[in-house]
């Protein structure tokens, strides 16, 4: 993974490949994480939607048991 020049550590040898590394990982983790959320808010949405749909059929079965 190529850091842009503003975000490389002022640092040499392996102060700055661990300094790379660190940011790397700080970068991967932030895509993994945007990732997880928009997954997570996939199954919200599929969840409320069977929510939803449970309760419009026990509506509709104390209406019919009603009558």
């Amino acid at each position: 993974m190529a850091i842009p020049d503003d975000n490389r550590c002022a640092l040499g040898g392996r102060a700055a490949d661990a300094c790379s590394d660190m940011l790397a990982s700080f970068h991967a983790a932030k895509i993994m994480r945007s990732q997880a959320k928009h997954k997570l808010e996939l199954k919200a949405d599929v969840l409320t939607a069977g929510i939803f749909l449970w309760e419009d059929m026990n509506v509709r079965l104390l209406h019919s048991i009603s009558q």
